[in-house]
């Protein structure tokens, strides 16, 4: 049922609780996930300003839906540990990206990354990690970027 896509910004770590925005999109799959990519990586100037470089990533992959009630949404979402937080998301058929602005980190867990083991792949939140991390996407995505 669609080609569904999770998209994570986190916005707070601490030693109880990560706060992150999921943008779950139920078309675009892998391509919503290499856009988010090129939007991340035009905000870099905005990282240490959360609800700009927020506003600028999501902003893109939401606009075609914003006439429709169906197609995707936007949660708020508080994670216990942060490796619960990496792999929040809504039932996505795709690597789920998270882009953790405190840690200044990209991650991707795979899709049949099982819960709660094996570790979420990592790249600095820079124009070269975000770089590495399409490449490396596209190797777990094999290639279905279109």
């Amino acid at each position: 049922m669609g080609d569904r896509a999770s998209i994570n910004i986190i916005h707070q770590t601490g030693p109880d609780q990560t706060l992150g925005l999921n943008l779950y999109l139920h078309n675009g799959g892998s391509t919503a996930l290499f856009e988010a990519l090129a939007r991340a990586r035009e905000a870099l100037d905005s990282l240490d300003d959360p609800p700009y470089f927020t506003r600028y990533v999501v902003g893109g992959l939401i606009a075609p839906l914003s006439d429709t009630l169906l197609g995707g949404g936007l949660e708020p979402y508080a994670e216990r540990s942060f490796d619960a937080a990496l792999r929040f998301g809504w039932d996505s058929e795709h690597t789920i990206v998270t882009l953790d602005l405190p840690g200044r980190r990209v991650w991707l867990a795979p899709d049949d990354l099982p819960a709660n083991t094996g570790t979420p792949f990592a790249f600095p939140l820079t124009a070269n990690g975000l770089k590495a991390a399409a490449a490396k996407l596209d190797e777990l995505e094999e290639g279905a970027r279109v």
